[in-house]
């Protein structure tokens, strides 16, 4: 638990009370690869902290797997929209290998946001994580050619592409994996 504690430390250092009383709200949980955390159409109840292991974020259309995001060890991850809205969610959340979480409620969270300043200023600070992500994504796909979207992505992750299927980064990226292969040759 003291790498959740490290994690969240990054954002706001808590007081031994505070952090008692994240850590009482705190589940731990167990993944085995390719289970999943969410479906579509099931409200995300929970944001999770990988203390080990790997997720993807991925929707079906047309009978095709389209990868929006990849999270690892040391990531904040929860299909947001549906945990603030509690509306159900338009994708799957599955491990890509074993994977260790700690898991906290959307209930116990708010509960937390109310009763210590420090938890909901390190919401803020998640939420603003989490826009500045998407927006650097949706830049790529606006302003990138699929070779740009690649080399960036070799910049700002390497370890994605170490651990993930070469058909899954194809996803991502938004192209075939033939096309992939031709980038990869040219880079």
């Amino acid at each position: 638990m003291q790498e959740v504690r490290t994690f969240v430390e990054k954002f706001v250092k808590t007081s031994d009370e505070e952090w008692a009383a994240f850590r009482n709200k705190l589940q731990f949980k167990e993944f085995d690869k390719d289970e999943l955390f969410l479906k579509e159409g099931e409200v995300c109840k929970h944001a999770l902290f990988i203390t080990e292991g790997a997720f993807r974020f991925y929707k079906i259309v047309d009978g095709n797997e389209l990868v929006t995001a990849f999270f690892f060890t040391g990531d904040y991850l929860s299909d947001y929209q549906s945990f603030l809205t509690q509306s159900p969610s338009n994708y799957y959340v599955q491990a890509l290998r074993s994977s260790k979480v700690y898991l906290i409620s959307k209930k116990d969270l708010t509960e937390l946001y109310n009763n210590y300043p420090n938890f909901e200023k390190l919401g803020r600070l998640f939420a603003e994580r989490l826009f500045l992500t998407m927006n650097r994504r949706l830049d790529t796909f606006l302003y990138e050619t699929p070779e740009g979207r690649y080399a960036e992505l070799v910049n700002r992750n390497s370890k994605l592409l170490q651990e993930v299927p070469q058909y899954m980064i194809a996803s991502y990226l938004g192209v075939k994996p033939e096309t992939l292969s031709r980038i990869r040759k040219r880079i």
